[in-house]
């Protein structure tokens, strides 16, 4: 077959290793893409790089590591700090975030912020598909939900806020590794929330433009400004 499909399975890696396959991915090898017996595939784990693998059962039971192809690599580390938004924009935000090369992801709860209805297994699988498809070959950590001044009052680096209307936002600076990104939930933060952001002298409020975006959109906007 000519590209092989990248999928993520947890376990330790080494050449000659069978490992069985989830009957979930089973059933998308077999009845959806249509692979048999003797078929590639590509498999990561997100600590022994990508493996080639070939499918060595009937039922695509199991697959057999051939060798790694490439060495695991990370991307650099870059934290969003996000408040809980209603279900549907919150597990686009999780894929984008993905893709956009997020490294961790700090759920906050918010006086505006929405009841996270997403349950963690849900959104543990939408960040791998999402690694997948976007063949990074680790996927983000998701961090428990956090009240807004635990989870910003702790973080030991500089904390871009998209804030909106911000009086004395300023333009992105050149990026370094380990900063993080803030961006409010659908409604954005209280009065009382921005003025307890405005005095913590490592958050510094970035302009996104004149337009107020939704929650989802300031994510693309906001990490877009970054190189990739």
């Amino acid at each position: 077959m000519g590209h092989a499909l990248r999928f993520f399975i947890e376990g330790d890696y080494t050449a000659g290793q069978n490992i069985t396959l989830p009957d979930p991915l089973r059933h998308r090898l077999k009845k959806v893409l249509r692979l048999s017996r003797g078929d590639s595939i590509h498999l990561w784990n997100g600590k022994d790089g990508l493996w080639l693998a070939e499918l060595n059962h009937d039922n695509l039971k199991t697959v057999e590591l051939k060798n790694q192809l490439e060495a695991q690599s990370f991307v650099p580390k870059k934290h969003l700090f996000m408040g809980l938004t209603k279900r549907d924009a919150w597990e686009t935000i999780l894929r984008q975030a993905t893709e956009l090369g997020i490294t961790d992801i700090h759920p906050i709860k918010t006086e505006f912020s929405d009841r996270d209805k997403t349950k963690p297994e849900r959104a543990k699988l939408i960040c791998t598909e999402a690694s997948e498809q976007c063949e990074r070959l680790d996927v983000p950590v998701l961090h428990p939900i956090s009240t807004l001044k635990d989870a910003v009052s702790g973080f030991g680096n500089t904390i871009f806020w998209a804030a909106e209307r911000g009086e004395n936002a300023e333009n992105i600076p050149a990026y370094t590794e380990g900063h993080g990104f803030l961006v409010g939930p659908e409604g954005g933060f209280s009065d009382t929330e921005n003025d307890f952001l405005v005095e913590q002298k490592h958050i510094t409020s970035i302009s996104l433009g004149p337009i107020i975006l939704k929650a989802d959109t300031a994510v693309v906007a906001l990490l877009s400004k970054i190189s990739l």
